[in-house]
């Protein structure tokens, strides 16, 4: 099936998803880092009403050097490479120094702590937790943050950081209760961001993708070491269809044409609505008889299976114009030789497949029926 075709596919076809997920956890981080910085800055008044029991200067030393420490890993966060990597290391270095921040509080920067306040302090990874929930990763990736929170807080209790008061027991057990939650809010986070995603690369009346998306993917894909074949497709005397059968009927041709598109694509294909009653086909790793053999089996399905609207078939016909990527072309290049070689099977009579010349000045060239 077509990668378009439903939201489960998209989230098995991401570059551009992944791309979009990854650019909102770079933005999540920063924003987390900026506010920790304040934040840690802002508990300074708090601690000076302890008086002899803190060394404040060594203090205050300490909360600037944190503060600094995560003013700098927002702009570190901002300014790397935008890969899945980089990303997720970046929100667990913020992760790492919020606990090395508020969780490191009692290891003798206080010397004889109240036990409500150290508790306070020591309840960081919970709430660190927690906080994790904002972020839209996969499962595996959040049960990895997750844990090293929790594995943070473990070494805590084994090194005899925790003050005498905090409950360990209830703290556990509130602690496997919010990670078991945050898991499921992040899927939910997830969910939600790609189907914002979607919604903004789909076409609505086709259900396929939109220019926009269409270009991007186009972009991604003509670089790519195994060819790129692309589709012109354009239906047949669309006014004149319109004009007879009504604009309900013209958008029902509309959606039936996406639909056999997406039933005679690959899952590595890509099928996008680029104008009214334009489509391209975009066939990564095909080569121009690939290409040829594709367009033959949407003609055969158009033939075979017509349109219908309230209960009449409404059968049409495509021109078909296709363009086998060159070493060094753009995406728009190609679409450009295909869009003039779909013109060409217009000019020739339509309903038929023209393949643009593979020599420069050279005209477009027929397929030869049977497709």
């Amino acid at each position: 099936m077509g990668t378009a075709l439903s939201l489960p596919a998209w989230l098995m076809a991401p570059p551009q998803f992944g791309a979009a997920r990854m650019a909102h956890v770079r933005y999540r981080t920063r924003l987390l880092a900026l506010m920790g910085a304040a934040v840690t800055i802002g508990l300074l008044p708090n601690e000076l009403f302890l008086g002899h029991r803190i060394d404040f200067p060594l203090m205050v030393a300490f909360r600037t050097a944190m503060a600094l420490a995560l003013f700098f890993a927002a702009l570190a966060v901002r300014r790397a490479r935008q890969t899945t990597a980089a990303s997720l290391s970046g929100t667990l270095g913020v992760f790492l120094l919020f606990l090395a921040d508020l969780f490191l509080f009692p290891l003798g920067l206080l010397h004889r702590p109240p036990a409500a306040l150290a508790t306070a302090y020591t309840v960081t990874p919970i709430a660190l937790i927690g906080i994790s929930g904002i972020f839209p990763l996969a499962l595996a990736e959040g049960v990895v943050l997750i844990a090293v929170v929790g594995t943070f807080f473990g070494g805590g209790l084994a090194a005899g950081l925790i003050p005498a008061g905090f409950d360990l027991g209830q703290a556990a057990w509130s602690a496997a209760l919010l990670g078991l939650a945050v898991l499921w809010m992040q899927r939910v986070t997830l969910r939600s961001l790609a189907e914002c995603d979607f919604s903004i690369r789909t076409d609505p009346l086709s259900g396929t993708f939109n220019r926009r998306a269409t270009d991007e993917a186009g972009t991604a894909a003509v670089g790519g070491r195994y060819g790129l074949a692309v589709l012109f497709i354009d239906i047949d005397h669309f006014k004149p269809l319109n004009d007879r059968y009504g604009h309900a009927c013209g958008d029902q041709v509309i959606r039936h044409l996406a639909q056999v598109l997406l039933e005679n694509s690959r899952g590595e294909d890509i099928v996008g609505r680029i104008g009214g009653e334009e489509f391209l086909f975009l066939a990564p790793r095909t080569r121009l008889q690939g290409a040829k053999q594709i367009a033959g089996r949407i003609r055969r399905t158009l033939r075979q299976l017509p349109a219908s609207c309230e209960e009449r078939e409404v059968p049409f016909t495509v021109s078909i114009g296709i363009a086998e990527a060159r070493q060094g072309e753009t995406f728009g290049e190609v679409v450009k030789r295909a869009d003039r070689a779909m013109y060409a099977a217009k000019q020739a009579g339509r309903d038929r497949v023209m393949t643009a010349p593979t020599a420069p000045g050279a005209p477009a060239e027929a397929v030869a029926e049977p497709d």
